[in-house]
Parts: structure tokens; C-alpha cells; sequence
């Protein structure tokens, strides 16, 4: 029997998603196993690319290729970054090329798979449920990890020596751990899965009300234990995102507009807070509310990021430098924002904050309530963005999002066609 193109696209989406998300217990079971790493993010990309290239030619030799707003926003955004990626070759010759193809799977691989899954039709439904069980089982491990004040994994360094797993101790002085990683690489990790995860338990409709609000409580209260100011901020925009457009689900405009200022108001509103707050002086405390020692040595490390990027030459400024944080380079950002204009350019980094502007648009259109959720949390990037960079985790979810609202707007579609 062959093997269907379509079985293969789910199958890569699947394996995707469980790869980048899951990534530190695959690690840790491959160095218990193996005693050193088999499978790696790079070495899936490689593989990803390969077959996503050549189930691309297979579309377009079958002339089956489906685009909707959605999938032309993500072809638009991938050739766009591919074009910053060859510049990049040309401009950046001192950057390995590992980094130079990492870029690829890092920040291009996530689009292309949205591309490829609007071409079938996928019940996201399983997938949605899987973040929530990974959330749950996360929310477990990061109180397990507080209240005993250990990790509980089996190792906490990979075959190079390199530690996993980061809880920023330094900054607290506590009994107990304070930021607890639970099954991901970081306390800022495990809430964003946390917070990802939660999203389903609000929007799932086959759910007892006692239920949902026993879940959603269980998950904030374990999102307190990553100790990481920056997802407080995050699930409580993403909170008053959800709100405001739950209560005004039936006017398009006046939701669109109300969420638009919400973000730009949170935005200016988050950067005024850091820019106050990091002028403070130093003083490590028990308390993760009034220890402002982070948010100083950020300050520091942005404006070292901003004079190393004013360095570059104008085409550097303009297209990046092909690295980021994770390229080995002594730069710490901590900011979607700088990350980006390194790493593309002042074009590059506008290009980006499009797509996700420009997605959730789309989004708010829709009909469909259930994306609500969804829409909100991918809109937090901006606010998230400007005290972290994005990383793989949210990238995989932006996936997830960009995927299910592709499905959503081929439903409709068929729906209207069907009224017509």
C-alpha cells in the first residue's frame, strides 16, 4: 500500500511537535540510554527540510497546492527570511555554518510546516489536548521540584558538559527552588507550556465548569513556582486579551480595535516598567516581586547588544548578522526585539512582528470562538518579546496556532460555500 503524502505531513507535524517541546526529557532519556545525545534539534531539521522540500514538489507537480490568507502569509514570510538567510552568506561570512543552517531550523522550519498542513485536512483537536496533558504533567513536576527543592531528573549536564537546565538560584535566596524548570529547559520555558496548555482547558467546550476552574487554578498556582516575572506579565495579558474579546465576540471592529490599542498599550506600558525599574540599584532579595537584579543586568546586556548591532555595517543593520542568544556569541538579549535585529535586521525584525500582528488578524475575523485563546497568547509575544527572546517552545506553538487557524478558515470557507 503507498504511503500517503497526507499521513506523512501529520506524521512530521507530530514528530515535530514533540520533538521541540519535549526536548529536554528526549535528552535526558537518550543520555541515560545512550550515554550521549542521538537525535538533536539540528539533526531533525535536517531530515524535516528534506522531506518538507521534496512533499513540496510533490504538491506542485499534482497541482494540489491550497492557499488560503494564512498560508499566503506564511509562503510571504518564509521567502522573505530565506532571502535574509542568503544576504546573510554574503554579508556574515565570519558566522559558522552551523549557525547559519540552525537559523533555518529555528526560526523558518515552524512556517514551513503551517504551509504544508493547510494542504490537508487536520483534526488539531488531539494536538491541543497533547499541550495540555504536557502542561498538567509539567504543573506536577515544577511543585514536586519547589517543595523538595530538587530537580528529579537523572542528569543535569548533556554529553558536552553543558547544563540543561537553568533555574537562575543566584537571584533568590530561598530554602526552597524558586524557579523550577519542571520538564522543560527553563522556569520561563515551563510557564509558557503551562500557560499554552491552559488555553485548551478555557476554550474546551466538553468540560465541566468545576473542572475547568480546578485545572486553570492547579496551572496558575504552578506558574507561580517557575519564578519568572516575565510570564506573570504574560498570562495576565493574555488574560485581559481573552477577555476583551470574549465580550465582544460578536463585533468584529470594536474587537479588533479594543485588542489592538490593549496591545500597544501593554507594550509601552511593560517598556516604561523595565526602563524605571532597571535604574534601580542592585539589591538581591527573598522576593521575586522586589528583586530588580535581572532587570539591571539586562538594561546593561541590551545596551551592549545595541552597540554591537550599531558596530555592524549598513547592510548588516539592515539584514542581521545570521546569530542570535543561542549562536554562541557573548551576547545575552534577553529581548525578542534585539534577537531579531541581529539576527535579520532592522527589515527583518518588521517582517516578523508582521506576520504575528498580521496572523492574529486574521484570526480575529474568524467565527470560530475557540481561537480566542490562541490569538491572545500569540499577541503576548509582543509583550513577552521585550523581556526574553522567543524561543524554539514558542515557535513550536506559533506552529500549532498558525496550523489550527488554517483549518479553521477551510471550514468556514467550505460552511459559506455550502449556505451558497
Amino acid at each position: 500500500m503507498k504511503l500517503k503524502y497526507s499521513t506523512v505531513i501529520k506524521v512530521l507535524i507530530w514528530v515535530h511537535f514533540i520533538m521541540w517541546i519535549l526536548i529536554i526529557p528526549i535528552t535526558e532519556f537518550q543520555l541515560m540510554l545512550f550515554g550521549k545525545k542521538i537525535i538533536t534539534l539540528f539533526t531533525l531539521g535536517v531530515i524535516e527540510l528534506i522531506i518538507s522540500f521534496f512533499l513540496i514538489i510533490i504538491l506542485i507537480l499534482r497541482k494540489k497546492i491550497y492557499l488560503n490568507s494564512v498560508c499566503i502569509l506564511s509562503i510571504n514570510f518564509v521567502l522573505v527570511m530565506i532571502f535574509f538567510w542568503l544576504i546573510g552568506f554574503a554579508i556574515n561570512v565570519d558566522t559558522p555554518l552551523y549557525w547559519k543552517f540552525y537559523y533555518i531550523f529555528y526560526w523558518i522550519m515552524p512556517v514551513v510546516l503551517i504551509i504544508i498542513g493547510s494542504q490537508i485536512k487536520f483534526n488539531f483537536r488531539p494536538i491541543l489536548k497533547a499541550v495540555a496533558i504536557m502542561a498538567f504533567i509539567n504543573a506536577v513536576f515544577v511543585l514536586v521540584q519547589h517543595f523538595s527543592n530538587n530537580l528529579i531528573w537523572p542528569f543535569d549536564v548533556d554529553d558536552l558538559g553543558n547544563t540543561l537546565f537553568f533555574i537562575s538560584s543566584e537571584y533568590y535566596n530561598s530554602e526552597l527552588a524558586i524557579r523550577c524548570p519542571g520538564i522543560c529547559m527553563s522556569g520561563l520555558d515551563s510557564g509558557a507550556l503551562m500557560i499554552f496548555g491552559m488555553l485548551f482547558v478555557i476554550g474546551e467546550k466538553k468540560l465541566k465548569t468545576w473542572k475547568r476552574v480546578l485545572l486553570i487554578t492547579f496551572f496558575i498556582y504552578a506558574t507561580w513556582y517557575t519564578g519568572t516575572r516575565n510570564i506573570y506579565l504574560f498570562l495576565g495579558f493574555v488574560m485581559v486579551g481573552m477577555l476583551i474579546n470574549y465580550c465582544f465576540k460578536e463585533k468584529y471592529k470594536l474587537k479588533k480595535n479594543l485588542t489592538v490599542l490593549y496591545t500597544i498599550f501593554s507594550f509601552l506600558t511593560v517598556i516604561f516598567m523595565q526602563i524605571n525599574l532597571g535604574s534601580i540599584t542592585q539589591n538581591a532579595t527573598r522576593s521575586i516581586i522586589t528583586d530588580f537584579t535581572s532587570m539591571n543586568i539586562r538594561i546593561i546586556s541590551w545596551n551592549n547588544a545595541l552597540k554591537y548591532f550599531s558596530s555592524g555595517n549598513i547592510f548588516q543593520q539592515l539584514f542581521g548578522r545570521s546569530i542570535w542568544q543561542s549562536a554562541g556569541y557573548p551576547l545575552v538579549l534577553d529581548n525578542m526585539y534585539l534577537e531579531l535585529l541581529i539576527m535579520v535586521g532592522i527589515i527583518g525584525m518588521l517582517c516578523f512582528c508582521f506576520f504575528i500582528f498580521k496572523l492574529s488578524l486574521v484570526a480575529i475575523r474568524t467565527k470560530e470562538t475557540s481561537i480566542i485563546p490562541y490569538y491572545s497568547y500569540v499577541l503576548g509575544f509582543f509583550i513577552y518579546g521585550t523581556l526574553n527572546v522567543i524561543g524554539s517552545l514558542n515557535l513550536t506553538f506559533l506552529m500549532i496556532f498558525g496550523l489550527y487557524l488554517s483549518q479553521l478558515i477551510g471550514s468556514e470557507k467550505n460552511e459559506n460555500q455550502h449556505c451558497d
